[in-house]
């Protein structure tokens, strides 16, 4: 019963946790990443996805099947899937400066979760806010080795 629970979490991620409008989150593909060397010098860049993700590429960060999320919440300006250790995470940007979305940030900085559409139904989905970053993961995944990336 566990085993399936995992699945359909997964499943639930892998097809929605980005939709507005509730039939799951329209994905693109793009190109498998594979960990490279972190350089001191480098300034990690978060004005815009590609920036964000090639900076977990330099901090050691193995992942594949890469996508860009089409269809995003309201007040996300970007997202991508991802898969790292066998857990499918979604990773969204939103704007810093958007008032009407700070109370959401707020709320899921305290409780570590925020509601996203999953499958057409409304779901509390756990979550950790990064700079002007949200990383979504299911509830049952092992997430410690994934934090340290973010930091």
């Amino acid at each position: 019963m566990r085993i399936l629970l995992k699945a359909f979490i997964v499943c639930m991620l892998l097809t929605g946790c980005a939709s507005q409008s509730g039939m799951g989150g329209t994905t693109s593909s793009s190109s498998s990443s594979s960990s490279s060397s972190s350089s001191s010098s480098y300034q990690e860049d978060m004005s815009s996805m590609s920036g964000m993700m090639e900076s977990l590429k330099r901090k050691g960060l193995q992942y594949e099947n890469e996508m860009e999320i089409v269809e995003l919440e309201e007040g996300f300006e970007e997202g991508r899937r991802f898969t790292s250790n066998g857990v499918t995470y979604g990773l969204y940007r939103y704007d810093e400066n958007n008032e009407a979305f700070q109370s959401t940030i707020e709320e899921a900085k305290s409780t570590g979760y925020m509601y996203m559409n999953v499958n057409g139904q409304r779901e509390q989905v756990p979550v950790h806010v990064y700079k002007n970053y949200i990383l979504a993961y299911p509830k049952d995944a092992d997430v410690t080795d994934m934090m340290n990336y973010f930091r």
